[in-house]
């Protein structure tokens, strides 16, 4: 029987197309290639689902034209096939486990990211490639892959799973147990009596989870194992009900009477992991604990289950350097899963910059729109470094949302008039003086506010892109912020900006007119105190040292002539100068010796200080520099002697307020961070400097 040319040409395509063209270019998307490192695999694809699946269609539509010219029979195709499928079978049997064997070492060899082999089990269907991983002898490989099936569930791991739940290997054995369903309650059960503590505390949190209040029993036996204790207590609580409840809470409240901080912070670390609501009271007294990583582990425990009524106890911990991170953390969890209103109440009250500007930040996660309010307190607020706050959320929400669909009514007035303040400030700066300096920052921020702001209504991507350009070093960038600005804004307003933005601000004058000082009076609370500063030395010259405004203005003036200080803005380093005393040596005398430890940061307003390591003198620093400043950094003992050559006048700033206060003000660690950079690339040589850039 032959067959005709037509059918034999649609039988052949299809052959040739399901043995060359699938068995070549299937592997390019499978585990094949996955043992090479990234850039090997991308490649190896390219190469078989390119170059080898266009060869082999070449050659099947070659055979195609050779074979055109036979007549074949259908037991002759039919034998051809079968030779090929048999073949693959073959190869497959054969080359399966030598495959398993180079997947294993290559995994261990090469310590593959589980997101790759996640994304591969996202693509497929076959489960077997996955437990050939779980069988393999390597316990970080087994556990990469039991992670694996966590994220990916499947009924076909279970049986390898229960073995697995046997393993010698106590991390092993207990990831696997963690696993385990309802039809695995035997080797649960198991577990449960093991001799490793580790792997019973696994079998008590996976019995629990599955069996709910009938686990009483083994959860209460459990109590009495001290290092099964906690796990035992925090099952109850959270998988037993009203039953486990009658067992959990007197313990937990004898815990939390305790003399003992080890036992209440054992309460504070259940309460991290769990997620039950009512801990409110609790958690309000773990946050005014007197031992702090009872607090610290609070914190944490408030991040999970938010409560409105702990705002005033995360304002307390917003002032601890170490607890500041986790508070924040926590703010922004209750302004996520409430309307808000508590943390708007907490920003309406009298509160230090820092902390307002947490609580204000933190109304960017908000589950309700609040634009609105955060508009508001950006018109109402006198202090600039919060209506900076305020217009930074408006363009970032701006720029997640991609469209304008917020313009507050009075929009374009508001931005009128920061502009016409701008320019009073910016005018103001050239008339020189000591006030000079503290104007131009003033007038720079004032600009960076306002770009911010404009997000609100016109195209918060490129008004970013230009912000960059403006402020930074590139001066052809610079000049084409201008052009770019014209195209995004009205020509007015564009143009206003860039004057305020490239024009230098070149100090022509003594100090500042009477006039001016009554102007910026009314403009915001900082020009106001930088006129009653002008005030008092235009009338005394500065006799008036007492004067708590002069004292700031006059440390922030020093601290703008010091390297680490000059690019943090005049406005910012109020907070610097608020917690500087200044200190005076006499000649002779000793600042601080080698080897003691590194407590504060001083900065040389007056006379000469010797550094000296031994008896060799290092260095000599005068007016306008700084000492110290690296011991507070990594609390190494200080490296050097330093001793007053002549009368010296310092300002001293303690450690502990230097730290709080980098941990408070992003603004100024960055700066400072690039002031330490550039020092380090200062001193080092050439060819190391070219290295580091």
């Amino acid at each position: 029987m032959t067959i005709a040319p037509s059918l034999a040409l649609a039988t052949i395509s299809a052959f040739i197309y399901f043995t060359l063209f699938e068995a070549l270019n299937t592997p390019a998307q499978e585990l094949l290639f996955l043992p090479l490192d990234t850039r090997m695999r991308h490649r190896a694809q390219e190469f078989c689902g390119g170059v080898l699946a266009s060869f082999g269609l070449g050659l099947g539509g070659l055979l195609l034209m050779t074979l055109n010219h036979y007549h074949l029979s259908v037991s002759h195709v039919a034998l051809a096939a079968g030779i090929i499928v048999t073949l693959q079978f073959v190869l497959t049997f054969c080359l399966g486990p030598r495959y398993r064997h180079l997947l294993e070492k290559s995994l261990q060899r090469l310590a593959l990211k589980p997101a790759d082999l996640e994304a591969f089990l996202h693509r497929i269907e076959d489960t077997s490639v996955l437990i050939d991983i779980l069988r393999s002898k390597t316990d970080s490989t087994v556990l990469m892959a039991l992670d694996l099936v966590a994220m990916k569930p499947h009924d076909k791991y279970l049986p390898i799973i229960s073995e697995l739940a046997g393993s010698a290997s106590e991390k092993v054995a207990a990831r696997a147990i963690s696993l385990l369903g309802d039809r695995q309650n035997a080797v649960i059960e198991k577990a449960l009596i093991d001799t490793r503590p580790v792997v019973r505390e696994a079998a008590l949190r996976s019995w629990c989870r599955l069996k709910k209040e009938n686990s009483v029993r083994q959860a209460e036996e459990a109590l009495a194992d001290p290092f099964l204790f906690d796990t035992a207590l925090f099952c109850i609580v959270s998988y037993c009900g009203f039953p486990g409840a009658l067992i959990a809470y007197p313990k937990i409240d004898s815990m939390l009477k305790s003399d003992s901080d080890d036992e209440r912070f054992r309460v504070a670390r259940l309460l991290s992991e769990i997620e039950v609501p009512g801990t409110g009271a609790v958690l309000k007294r773990l946050l005014n604990d007197t031992c702090h990583r009872v607090r610290i582990e609070a914190l944490k425990a408030v991040a999970k289950s938010p409560d409105p009524l702990l705002i005033p106890e995360l304002i307390e911990n917003l002032c601890d350097f170490d607890a500041r991170s986790l508070a924040i953390k926590a703010v922004d969890a209750i302004s996520a899963c409430t309307d808000g209103a508590a943390i708007i109440d907490a920003t309406s009250q009298e509160q230090p910059y820092a902390i307002k500007a947490v609580l204000l930040r933190s109304l960017e996660y908000a589950r309700d729109d609040l634009r609105e309010h955060i508009w508001k307190s950006f018109n109402s607020s006198d202090d600039i470094r919060m209506k900076i706050v305020a217009a930074n959320i408006f363009k970032r929400l701006r720029l997640k949302k991609g469209r304008s669909d917020f313009v507050p009514e009075g929009f374009d007035a508001v931005i009128d008039d920061i502009v016409g303040k701008a320019g009073r400030v910016s005018r103001a700066a050239t008339e020189g003086g000591s006030c000079s300096v503290l104007l131009r920052d003033h007038a720079r921020l004032m600009v960076e506010m306002l770009i911010s702001v404009l997000c609100v209504k016109y195209d918060a991507v490129e008004l970013q892109r230009v912000e960059s350009y403006l402020f930074g070093s590139n001066e052809t960038l610079r000049a084409n912020a201008g052009e770019l600005l014209e195209l995004i804004l009205p020509k007015k307003t564009a143009r206003q900006i860039i004057e305020l933005a490239l024009v230098e601000c070149v100090s022509m004058g003594e100090g500042l007119s009477e006039n001016t000082e009554k102007s910026l009076a009314t403009i915001d609370n900082w020009c106001a105190s930088i006129a009653k500063y002008s005030s008092i030395l235009r009338e005394n010259g500065g006799i008036m040292q007492d004067n708590e405004v002069y004292r700031l203005m006059s440390y922030i003036s020093i601290l703008k002539q010091v390297d680490i200080f000059r690019d943090i803005p005049a406005d910012y380093l109020m907070t610097v100068a608020a917690i500087a005393v200044e200190h005076t040596l006499y000649a002779g005398e000793v600042l601080f010796s080698q080897g003691d430890a590194g407590d504060a940061l001083y900065v040389v307003c007056e006379g000469e200080i010797s550094i000296q390591s031994g008896d060799v003198e290092k260095a000599r620093l005068g007016p306008n520099t700084h000492i110290g400043e690296m011991a507070l950094l990594d609390d190494q003992p200080r490296s050097a002697t330093a001793r007053a050559l002549t009368d010296v006048r310092l300002i001293r700033i303690a450690g502990n307020d230097f730290r709080n206060l980098l941990g408070s003000h992003p603004r100024i660690t960055m700066a400072l961070l690039s002031a330490l950079a550039r020092r380090l690339r200062e001193t080092l040589n050439p060819h190391q400097a070219e290295r580091h850039a």
